[in-house]
């Protein structure tokens, strides 16, 4: 099931089309899945991977929450990640300028989850949501990080913007029926004034 029921709210959490940044800290998920991050109130989720570094090196969201790894805080001492489809996290570079794409230990792996089934989620703000129950790791197999990439909003606006003319076409009838009942209402009081 790919919607969300909150209260008086449908949350679609279909992934959206991924657009190419060239952007070393970009990162989208192409499948399924959440980046863990640490705010001032605690552990929350987003899919929005426009990440930064802050003064401390750390991997960082655009509001300053810290991407979280299997081991906590990712620290990037020079600023230049190589992030492999399964999230895990290398030097830039090699000495010598070569690329460290799967060369030597990684420095830290993006930890994404995957919420409970059916679960509901409840929405912070900044692209940031608690998820329902105790999120589990995204199995490898069903892992897709993109370097270099964001997600595009998941709105199809064909769709929306049927439903909006089904909308207004909606909110004129009951308008219509409005000043229906009104003029009924006027022309009574009339008749009945001019009865007495």
């Amino acid at each position: 099931m790919s919607w969300r029921e909150l209260p008086g709210i449908a949350v679609d959490v279909r992934p959206g089309t991924l657009r190419s940044t060239g952007q070393q800290l970009d990162v989208a998920l192409g499948g399924p899945g959440w980046f863990e991050v640490q705010t001032e109130h605690g552990t929350a989720y987003t899919r929005q991977g426009n990440f930064q570094l802050d003064a401390q090196g750390r991997l960082v969201t655009a509001q300053g929450h810290a991407v979280q790894g299997r081991g906590g805080d990712i620290q990037l001492p020079h600023g230049m990640p190589v992030i492999d489809a399964q999230g895990r996290v290398f030097e830039g570079a090699l000495p010598g300028g070569a690329p460290a794409r799967g060369e030597g230990a990684a420095l830290a792996q993006l930890k994404v989850v995957s919420a409970k089934p059916g679960g509901a989620l409840q929405r912070l703000g900044h692209g940031l949501v608690l998820l329902d129950g105790e999120p589990q790791p995204v199995a490898s197999a069903d892992l897709r990080v993109r370097q270099g990439f964001l997600e595009n909003a998941n709105v199809n606006a064909m769709h929306e913007m049927v439903q909006m003319m089904q909308t207004m076409r909606h909110f004129e009838a009951m308008q219509k029926v409005a000043l229906g009942h009104d003029e009924m209402i006027g022309s009574a009081i009339r008749r009945l004034g001019e009865n007495t």
